[in-house]
């Protein structure tokens, strides 16, 4: 206990990793002699080189017909091997900061952890926001000595909205430096709040076509078909535009990623897999309920001990469906990936829009350095360049996004909850099946994943460690997932 200590190894960054770093950077604070450590490791050590048609990939172990080798366990950076960043960077980042900054109401505290740098060296910006939109920008000067800490009040302005508001504040470089430009973002706090604004409900009830078949629901710009022996909605059409390549289908399966591999995840929790690819709706029943009409379909699992799956479609008369999908928990069943629905559009809707957290890829244990608000990218941006293709993408406490065409058409997918999703070309099946990122089909649609939850990724190693328990998805627990669909047009 005299002594300092240092970890040579920790965090181990391999493939789409990191998570729960930030129990060991805490332990800085609480314990002085824990002086840090160093991730391992810095780059990933991949070689380009071509595939049998030409094709240049990065390469790992086996790639040369090297026997016995260790194969992608070289893909271990936080840095890809073409010198690009991972989105890991964003975490790593942000639990590095010198300066940490805890944003309330009216109030900033700002803990000044440099030991030569006062905060006066800086450019404090604050903001608010209100549903992820900028309405106010203003400046303040501290002056915090380093290894000290002080709360300054800031009256951050009210607007007669209602809604989610974010207050932001930002330490930005004052100067150009060796490393980076003026004004760059040296670390952020956020602190948000609602104003409640109740909605009224509809009253109209949708034109409802029933028979033997199908149940179809229609109204002046959209028409939905129900399939009552595909057990799902089959036809999602909004003014002539037909969106659906594939059914919606409840879904609690993760392609999965290296720390998964390490710790066998996918023997221990393979029955999700198989409730993921084969469900069997067991019954269904059609509803009409406060204006609004649907059908709710009853899924058995085939999950042993047996677990079921109820997924409800109810549609308004100005073609908002509202899904709600609930799991009944069941005792002995290991722990679930995700919970939440996925279905295929056409690959045309490319682009996406969202306002949750961003703007890099995020998880329920990697989401300290992910900021609240509204950020849009393409949908192939989200296949992070991972040395062995794997889950990736994922988005946390997302309010909203869109998946749009060119021309600004697509749908909408909403909740008052924070929910998590995805927007990738490609589903989880097909992303584990792959060894290279070559090996994966060309595009045809793009893969909508609805989650309520996934479980974290981990990160203490990658040959064993098991994500932290409080970032598991427990399936003795009742679970539900609500969330709205809608046409948007720009």
């Amino acid at each position: 206990p005299t002594k300092p200590f240092i970890s040579c190894e920790y965090t181990h960054s391999m493939g789409n990793s990191n998570g729960n770093m930030f129990k060991y950077t805490d332990l800085e604070e609480k314990y002085p002699l824990f002086q840090g450590g160093f991730i391992w490791d810095y780059m990933d050590q991949g070689l380009m080189t071509k595939n049998r048609y030409g094709e240049e990939f990065l390469a790992y172990g086996g790639d040369f017909g090297d026997q016995p080798t260790d194969f992608h366990f070289c893909g271990n950076g936080i840095i890809f091997a073409d010198r690009t960043p991972t989105p890991k960077i964003q975490e790593v980042k942000y639990l590095y900061s010198n300066v940490k900054v805890i944003v309330k109401e009216n109030e900033v505290t700002f803990k000044n952890q440099y030991l030569f740098t006062n905060l006066n060296e800086f450019i404090i910006r604050y903001s608010v926001k209100h549903e992820g939109k900028t309405l106010y920008t203003s400046y303040i000067e501290i002056d915090v000595e380093p290894l000290t800490e002080k709360t300054v009040e800031i009256d951050f302005p009210k607007f007669d909205l209602t809604g989610e508001f974010i207050n932001e504040v930002e330490v930005l470089l004052k100067e150009e430096t060796l490393w980076a430009s003026k004004n760059h973002e040296i670390v952020f706090g956020q602190y948000t709040y609602k104003v409640e604004n109740p909605e009224k409900e509809e009253d109209l009830l949708p034109i409802i076509e029933n028979s033997d078949v199908n149940l179809g629901i229609k109204g002046k710009n959209f028409h939905f078909i129900f399939s009552k022996s595909a057990s799902s909605l089959v036809q999602l059409k909004y003014n002539d535009l037909k969106f659906l390549n594939s059914l919606p289908m409840p879904n609690f399966w993760r392609a999965q990623v290296d720390n998964d591999r390490g710790n066998k995840m996918p023997s221990r929790y393979g029955q999700w897999k198989i409730a993921s690819l084969y469900p069997k709706c067991t019954n269904f029943e059609v509803i009409e309920e406060n204006g609004k009409a649907g059908i709710e379909y009853t899924y058995d699992l085939c999950t042993n001990p047996q677990a079921f799956c109820k997924v409800k479609y109810l549609v308004n008369s100005k073609g908002k469906i509202s899904v709600s999908t609930k799991y009944i928990g069941v005792e002995r069943l290991p722990d679930m990936p995700l919970f939440g629905m996925s279905f295929k559009v056409e690959a045309d809707y490319e682009n996406v829009k969202w306002y949750g957290n961003g703007p890099e890829e995020n998880y329920s244990d990697r989401k300290c350095g992910a900021k609240l608000g509204i950020y849009k990218n393409k949908v192939i941006d989200n296949m992070t360049p991972y040395l062995m293709p794997q889950e990736c993408g994922n988005k946390t406490d997302t309010r909203w996004f869109e998946v749009l065409d060119n021309k600004g058409t697509g749908l909408k997918i909403s909740s008052n909850e924070p929910f998590e999703f995805s927007a990738l070309p490609y589903t989880a099946h097909e992303l584990e099946s792959a060894a290279h990122h070559y090996e994966l089909p060309k595009v045809h649609s793009t893969v909508l994943c609805i989650n309520k939850f996934q479980m974290g990724i981990g990160g203490d190693d990658s040959w064993g460690a098991p994500t932290h328990d409080e970032f598991l998805l427990k399936s003795n627990k009742d679970l539900e997932l609500n969330f709205d669909i809608e046409f948007v047009e720009k």
